[in-house]
């Protein structure tokens, strides 16, 4: 507590500026008399300094208490770091082993934790526990459509000015369209530019039955019948500068609109089996990542271009946007998730599909691929160019030691057999 001192106060109010201080007082006599006053009150209040000894005791001890505990936090953690740097080496080198391996007590509980939450299908995990059981993601979707069989010779050529124009400017546009000359079964300007298309869902039709006199019935599940066939579907394509998705739609809408009427023959071959040639299929398969393992896929078979986006040429005369086009179709029936799909594809593809049939199931008849996530490393290393004739789909048996290695048993592409993989050629 400071000490009452009227001098200074006094001296304060009377002098404020010191002025008067100075010129009664130059030699500051007066200043250090007053300085030994307010020492001499001091000790008289606190003659053996006990405050002073007692407040140093007080700082010292604190800072006693401090180093203390910092020295006992220092002793507690020096283990506890050294133990987690144990383990994490220890988790480390037993990274690749199974997990019944006695090293690691540690690692081989967790894995079968893990195994005992991740199996879907015959266990309960109502607190959400990680599992091995991968989510879907959408991958990367890709079409095929086959080539319809459109006669395109000289007399039917010649009586269209548009498709004479063609086969001056653009052969390629009618060699697409005819499977009587074929480098590959596809069209591959359709699977090249595909955007987007609207996939249709399976759906079961219902009607109510055993209604009471006060109203109650029952809903009875029909048929599914009619959400496969004849429908409607639409793809987008992004548009070439020389129109090309446009012209291949114009060129195959005017033969199914000339052969209606009788101005063009269809093909001798059509005439001899009785099919229309002026159909096509579609193949939707989505791919993982890796862009070669089939999620899922569907096809649309008796496919026909019914309308051309003319309209979206149109607009205001300062928009420069890209222009994607919408081709809309009909089709006859669609399957989806069929294994005869894939032998279908491939017999399409001129592949041999024996493998692929239901007696043939065994190992020693599958097609042996490599189930790297990228199946053309060795394209990337020779610097060749990334263009395919054709395409086939190959069955992939999963590697059961690698399933052991890594003891994952419900992930994706583990729980398998075998897993659909498309392959460029």
């Amino acid at each position: 507590m400071a000490l009452f001192n009227p001098i200074s106060i006094i001296n304060k109010i009377t002098d404020p500026l010191g002025i008067v201080g100075k010129i009664t007082d130059p030699l500051g006599i007066r200043k250090e008399i007053t300085n030994q006053v307010v020492n001499g009150i001091s000790k008289i209040t606190d003659p053996f300094g006990i405050k002073e000894k007692i407040t140093d005791q007080i700082t010292d001890t604190i800072q006693d208490k401090i180093k203390d505990f910092t020295d006992k936090q220092n002793r507690k953690e020096e283990p506890i770091k050294k133990n987690q740097e144990s383990q994490i080496q220890e988790n480390i080198e037993n990274i690749d082993k199974p997990s019944n391996y006695s090293g690691s007590r540690m690692t081989a509980s967790y894995n079968k934790d893990i195994n005992k939450t991740s199996d879907v299908y015959n266990s309960f995990n109502p607190y959400r526990l990680p599992d091995n059981e991968e989510p879907f993601i959408k991958g990367i979707p890709m079409i095929f459509m086959t080539k319809p069989s459109l006669n395109f010779d000289a007399t039917n050529i010649s009586t269209s000015n548009f498709l004479i124009d063609l086969a001056s400017n653009d052969p390629d546009i009618l060699v697409n369209l005819s499977s009587n000359i074929e480098l590959t079964p596809f069209i591959p300007i359709i699977t090249n530019k595909f955007k987007e298309i609207n996939l249709k869902d399976l759906t079961t039709r219902t009607k109510e039955m055993h209604e009471t006199y006060s109203g109650y019935k029952q809903l009875i599940p029909g048929s599914y019948i009619e959400s496969i066939v004849s429908d409607d579907l639409s793809i987008k394509f992004s548009e070439t500068k020389n129109l090309g998705i446009i012209k291949t739609h114009k060129a195959w809408m005017d033969y199914v609109e000339r052969v209606r009427r009788g101005m063009m023959k269809p093909s001798e071959d059509s005439l001899k089996y009785k099919y229309i040639d002026y159909t096509s299929s579609v193949y939707f398969f989505l791919l993982d990542f890796d862009l070669s393992t089939i999620l899922f896929y569907t096809k649309y078979t008796g496919v026909i271009p019914i309308s051309l986006p003319y309209s979206n040429f149109g607009g205001d005369i300062t928009n420069r946007d890209l222009v994607d086009v919408d081709i809309n179709y009909v089709y006859s029936f669609k399957e989806d998730l069929e294994p005869e799909i894939i032998l279908d594809f491939n017999a399409v593809a001129k592949k041999t599909a024996e493998v692929f049939k239901r007696k043939e199931i065994s190992n020693t008849d599958l097609i042996e691929e490599n189930n790297d996530l990228d199946p053309y490393k060795d394209l990337y290393d020779s610097n060749e160019n990334f263009r395919f004739n054709n395409v086939e789909i190959v069955r992939c048996p999963i590697d059961k030691e690698l399933k052991n290695k890594y003891n994952i048993n419900n992930s994706y592409n583990y729980n398998k057999s075998f897993v659909y993989k498309l392959k460029f050629s």
